[in-house]
């Protein structure tokens, strides 16, 4: 999976702030999947909708993600 481009990335948060997300929070799950890209890159090349559930998965087992 490559890079997100800029444009993506910028609809992506324009989504995430029209469904009440603060640019705070945007910017905590970047941080989150930067870090996961780190501790993941020996991952196999997986399809988006995969790497997305790794992403979730890991977030949940690492206990970044909580009810807020």
């Amino acid at each position: 999976m490559g890079p997100m481009n800029l444009a993506a990335f910028y609809r992506a948060c324009d989504r995430l702030v029209e469904t009440g997300w603060t640019l705070p929070q945007i910017e905590q799950v970047c941080h989150f999947r930067d870090s996961f890209q780190q501790t993941s890159k020996d991952l196999p090349d997986l399809n988006l909708d995969i790497r997305s559930l790794e992403f979730i998965r890991w977030l949940v087992q690492t206990g970044k993600l909580s009810d807020w």
